[in-house]
């Protein structure tokens, strides 16, 4: 169907859009999805046989959720419909993802959006009048009922009519291009119509909006109606756009905004390799009227494909990679007198680098970090393939690395014995000040958690720590916008307790809400509070001061802990974390608490 044919049904004659259009729920291009008669004999129905009405074309549509509402109503809608088997959905997040037809979508999805008021009267329409009633309504002949609203009046009504009318005469046009096989002349027109009738008649119109008008607050009502579905669009096909990455994100005025310079930073591409001579990667003389490219911003490269046959004996301790004699053996990087490497055949990584870090301005393209210093560790080779073992074998490379040029703090737990729940409630290690245990927070994987703030940042590797999932951000700031941000994010995790506790101890917390303890280094476990609090008090007695002032106290800035106040900070949180087990869930720690060893603090 020619768009514009259609355009002028959705939006209108007129200079400005009709109201409907502007605020549809249903995109333009799902209708003109739909409009497409089949393309091909696949599409078509078999010979011989009658084709159900609306019932030609599936388009994969996404359906946007109001949270109120939750996607797995919408799901269960599909089953109890009876449609899971052949419109396929599938949720992620707040979206559903489902192969629909036309008759469907009217019938199953709409009733769920803003147009379920119109589609209501089609409904009734169609099942009361038939065909001559939705004929009338094509030609602007609509009678609607009266509501309960106190401000309903004739013109209202009269509104309510055109909408419906126009709603009418869009799936009109639609079904009329869809279907070619429907004949001709007035016999067309009238199968057409016949369709329609089928669609709406089908309709289900249980569903109601999400919530009802709001109780008058203060003399105020808000009298609007939230639906389920708040918007369908087309899944439509997306690819590479290596240049949109940074208007995306908002990198450009964040630039803008704030004196960033990243210049100072490495990044690690672990990937199939950069290509080094790529004028992406340079630095750039722009003081000129024609950039010239500088010197390479790719500070080391790695080959960390097959790396076991790259590690010979002789740098390895009893199995372990002695990384200080092991690095030669893997890096690749240049000297200046020395040409640039080959590029890699896979260009996977040099893709995935620029979005990072390129900077091209002979083509005024910029990657997120313009300036950045890129540091390349190849582990997939020429087809794309690599080893698990290389790539964990880079990361500890990396990790190496960074504990060289002093950009982690001076103690590094890599496998301490946290008390910790193998179930729910989870540990999380981190809290206001890292936004470390926020972020998490945040996932509704973790309902059941309690947070472990221990107020000082990178302490824990990221990872699995006894099966404790342990997140952390790289550094923290400490200027007054950044503290004034985490108090506005602590505030809102202390919230989401808040609204578990006001539900009640069972069941599944509500929405957005989480269940469990917050700690921080403030917190106080007073030894009378239970038996196992007690016993944990008597096996591990409690250390809250450094230097003379409790830990709650001490200032804590990322890059300039001592080795002392690391381990008092690291033991506070181990403790806290425990003392919190014993009083809230004793039985998840073990009967022999000798069996725990404490981090060391001294």
């Amino acid at each position: 169907m020619d768009r514009a044919d259609l355009s002028a049904v959705f939006y209108g004659d007129g200079p400005v859009p009709v109201l409907w259009a502007t605020y549809c729920p249903v995109h333009f291009d799902v209708w003109l999805a739909f409009a497409r008669p089949p393309s091909s004999r696949e599409d078509a129905e078999p010979p011989g046989t009658a084709a159900r009405a609306g019932e030609r074309g599936r388009q994969d549509l996404i359906l946007a959720i109001r949270e109120e509402f939750g996607v797995e109503r919408v799901l269960e809608r599909f089953q109890s419909r009876g449609l899971t088997e052949e419109c396929r959905p599938i949720a992620a997040g707040s979206f559903v993802a489902a192969q629909l037809t036309l008759k469907e979508l009217v019938s199953d999805v709409l009733p769920l959006t803003s147009l379920a008021g119109a589609v209501r009267v089609a409904h009734e329409l169609a099942r009361n009048g038939g065909t001559e009633g939705v004929e009338a309504a094509l030609a602007g002949h609509v009678r609607t009922p009266a509501t309960s609203e106190i401000h309903d009046s004739m013109e209202r009504r009269q509104e309510r009519g055109r909408h419906v009318t126009w709603l009418l005469r869009l799936l009109h046009r639609v079904v009329r291009n869809a279907r070619p096989d429907l004949g001709r002349g007035d016999a067309r027109e009238r199968a057409v119509t016949g369709v329609l009738v089928d669609m709406l008649d089908a309709a289900d119109m249980d569903t109601g909006p999400v919530r009802r008008p709001h109780p008058t607050v203060q003399r105020v009502a808000d009298r609007r109606q939230k639906y389920p579905v708040v918007s369908v669009t087309t899944n439509r096909p997306a690819t590479g756009a290596v240049v949109r990455s940074r208007r995306t994100i908002k990198a450009d005025a964040a630039e803008q905004v704030f004196s960033v310079d990243t210049a100072s930073i490495g990044w690690a591409v672990v990937d199939s390799g950069i290509d080094p001579r790529h004028p992406a990667f340079h630095d750039w003389d722009t003081t000129r009227p024609t950039p010239r490219p500088l010197a390479t911003r790719i500070a080391r490269s790695f080959d960390f494909t097959r790396v076991r046959e790259k590690l010979s004996a002789d740098v390895l301790t009893g199995g372990l990679v002695n990384w200080a004699a092991a690095l030669p053996s893997v890096e690749t990087t240049p000297s200046p007198e020395q040409p640039a490497r080959p590029p890699p055949v896979d260009q996977h990584g040099t893709h995935i680098a620029g979005i990072i870090g390129g900077w091209w301005p002979e083509l005024d393209f910029r990657g997120i970090c313009p300036h950045i210093r890129l540091y390349d560790f190849r582990v997939l080779d020429d087809d794309g393939g690599g080893d698990e073992f290389s790539i964990v074998t880079a990361l500890q490379a990396i990790r190496h690395i960074n504990e060289q040029a002093g950009a982690f703090p001076p103690v590094v737990l890599d496998k301490a014995a946290f008390p910790c729940a193998t179930h729910p409630p989870a540990l999380l290690d981190g809290g206001t000040y890292d936004n470390t245990g926020l972020e998490a927070i945040d996932s509704d994987r973790y309902r059941h958690t309690f947070l472990c703030a221990l107020n000082a940042g990178g302490l824990l590797r990221p990872g699995v720590y006894g099966r404790v999932p342990v997140v952390r951000d790289l550094a923290r700031a400490n200027s007054l916008l950044y503290r004034q941000s985490t108090g506005l994010r602590t505030h809102a995790v202390v919230e989401r307790f808040e609204r578990a506790r006001a539900a009640g101890p069972d069941g599944e917390p509500p929405r957005g809400a989480r269940r469990g303890i917050l700690v921080q280094l403030s917190t106080a476990f007073p030894p009378g509070g239970s038996d196992a609090l007690w016993r944990w008090h008597a096996a591990f007695p409690e250390q809250p001061v450094h230097d003379g002032r409790h830990l709650a106290l001490v200032p804590t800035v990322f890059d300039r802990l001592d080795p002392g106040l690391c381990r008092a900070l690291v033991h506070r949180g181990w403790w806290l974390g425990g003392a919190a087990l014993a009083l809230h869930h004793p039985g998840l720690l073990p009967d022999d608490l000798t069996l725990m060893l404490p981090p060391p603090r001294g």
